[in-house]
């Protein structure tokens, strides 16, 4: 009954060692990161930034588009503006431009083959007018995404690691049972339980578990990000060139002063003496220059001749 209990105590074991290799945390598929979701193009003088952003656009089908402009030197959104687009090369066609918000409007029009088209737009504000063309606006193309592909390979399959876990199971059970061979039985186990859980793929690696983290493929680090255009707008954001300049070691700020209730201000007068009118009472608003009390001077008789 002894040998029976460790017998399958020993099976259960090396179950537990092997079988990790085709166990599935979640889901097998890789999540496809950093796909692309809309297509874009801009064009920028030393007046305006104009921002086309578009998806999978049609021929022979309404597209719609999305034209943010901005001030080129601060990325202040420009609310009032006179803007013309025109598609070069194609006079007839005519795009409708609609405000959204301020610096942001659509853009409607319909292409008529699957090509790329080149947009003239006028810009006349309180900056002053000028002329921008955005290139490279790709009718017909679709947005690229990362193929999600699942790798099946046969010494992935779980039934071989379950079967190679119960040989293993067996033969270390067959050691231990043999009183003579117990350093090597204990050899084996060590050996066993050093054996990685995983497939030693160096392609794969781990990236194939899911553990309920983030999907995201690779944890390098970048000091770039990016932040869209209406969130720009929605937080004015705003940028300013960097140049030369003076630097002042004080800071101009807008608050309320209070005194401490333990403070002790001391007022001074240029000469000792009594006051004989004070003109001021605790806790009223002061300005610089205001007299607050008269010191009448007190000095001796040869002072006061002298």
């Amino acid at each position: 009954m002894k040998q029976l209990l460790i017998t399958i105590l020993l099976t259960c074991l090396s179950f537990a060692v092997f079988a990790h290799g085709g166990e599935d945390h979640g889901t097998a598929k890789k999540t496809a990161a950093g796909s692309t979701k809309y297509f874009s193009s801009e064009a920028l003088s030393d007046k305006y930034e104009v921002l086309i952003k578009y998806g999978e656009l049609e021929a022979l089908k309404e597209s719609v588009m999305q034209l943010f402009l901005s001030d080129a030197r601060t990325n202040r959104a420009i609310d009032s503006a006179s803007i013309t687009i025109k598609i070069l090369n194609h006079p007839g066609l005519k795009p409708t431009l609609v405000k959204l918000d301020a610096g942001t409007y659509q853009v409607k029009a319909a292409f008529p083959a699957n090509e790329m088209y080149d947009l003239q737009v006028t810009i006349d504000s309180k900056l002053g007018p000028d002329l921008l063309q955005v290139s490279n606006i790709e009718i017909g193309k679709k947005l690229e995404t990362l193929a999600e592909a699942e790798h099946h390979h046969w010494y992935n399959s779980p039934w071989l690691w379950a079967f190679i876990g119960l040989i293993g199971g067996l033969l270390i059970m067959y050691l231990l049972m043999r009183n003579r061979s117990r350093k090597v039985a204990a050899t084996a186990m060590i050996i066993a339980l050093l054996i990685p859980t995983a497939p030693m793929n160096p392609t794969m690696a781990h990236e194939g578990e899911d553990h309920g983290g983030s999907t995201t493929k690779g944890s390098g680090l970048s000091s770039a990000f990016i932040v869209e255009k209406e969130s720009q707008f929605l937080f004015d954001i705003l940028t300013e060139k960097t140049g030369a300049g003076s630097f002042y070691q004080s800071s101009e700020l807008l608050g309320t002063v209070t005194a401490s209730p333990q403070g002790l201000a001391v007022i001074q007068a240029p000469q000792t003496g009594k006051i004989v009118n004070l003109r001021v009472t605790p806790g009223q608003t002061v300005a610089k220059g205001q007299t607050l009390a008269i010191v009448e001077q007190q000095v001796e008789a040869g002072t006061q001749l002298d």
